[in-house]
């Protein structure tokens, strides 16, 4: 029998892929900023899904869907996918055999999805669920810029005080946010703060950026920023974000 591709990953954190870290601070024209190609039908087999890849559920049926972090532990093609049970607040998520789930994931360059179905719920040694392997998965291959548009309240500080912000595009090395006429210079150091929510724990980032754009209008001016000095864990949680936003709205 093939034997299980099983390791300790439920407290070791993967590192950030290098591909993502470029920042993108210009907006694009036409086509979605984070995409460099349609949507196609694949098979899982095709893409080398591995123990400790971040995947992302999404509840299937009645009411608001709800989306939830998990690891991969193990995979057994073509039976199951075996992953860690998401967890809220550090409280294991109750899930019933046979709910469905709509999976999400990216893989090297190629942001995957499928339906699948608890085959299992586990609760010794650990909290695990098999999910059901899927015959076909929709795959989709993301720019190495990869970034994505969201809508998050934030404050800059510059050497002048806090100012409101609002940032409108995020990516792995930098963001575009908008904010009023604040006097801002082109290549100005500013400090940046936001909150992001990976795997349901709220964080609070502050990082340093450097001002590489500005494009001023009636209404607002929008700041295209490159982050500066960012540790591992700050670039784990900015490629966190910008995958759960390019999951959603792509596939």
């Amino acid at each position: 029998m093939e034997q299980w591709k099983l390791r300790n990953v439920l407290m070791s954190e993967k590192s950030v892929p290098q591909q993502y870290e470029e920042a993108s601070l210009e907006k694009s024209d036409g086509a979605d900023s984070a995409t460099a190609a349609s949507v196609h039908e694949s098979v899982l087999d095709q893409f080398k899904l591995s123990p400790g890849d971040m995947i992302q559920l999404q509840t299937l049926g009645v009411g608001q869907p709800e989306r939830y972090q998990t690891k991969v532990i193990g995979i057994l093609p073509p039976v199951s996918v075996m992953v860690a049970t998401p967890k809220i607040h550090g409280k294991v998520l109750f899930v019933r055999e046979s709910q469905q789930f709509l999976v999400r994931c990216f893989i090297g360059r190629d942001a995957v999805a499928y339906r699948s179905r608890v085959l299992k719920s586990n609760l010794s040694p650990f909290a695990y669920l098999h999910l059901e392997y899927p015959e076909s998965v929709q795959s989709m291959r993301i720019r190495t810029s990869a970034r994505a548009a969201v809508d998050i309240v934030a404050s800059i500080e510059t050497s002048q005080g806090k100012l409101s912000a609002r940032m409108v595009d995020l990516s792995g090395g930098g963001a575009r946010v908008l904010c009023g006429n604040a006097g801002i210079g082109q290549d100005e150091l500013i400090r940046l703060a936001f909150r992001v929510n990976p795997s349901g724990i709220d964080v609070l980032l502050k990082l340093q950026a450097r001002v590489k754009a500005i494009h001023a209008s009636d209404n607002d001016t929008a700041y295209g920023l490159q982050f500066e000095n960012l540790s591992a864990q700050d670039k784990l949680y900015l490629t966190n974000m910008v995958y759960q936003n390019l999951l959603k709205d792509n596939l």
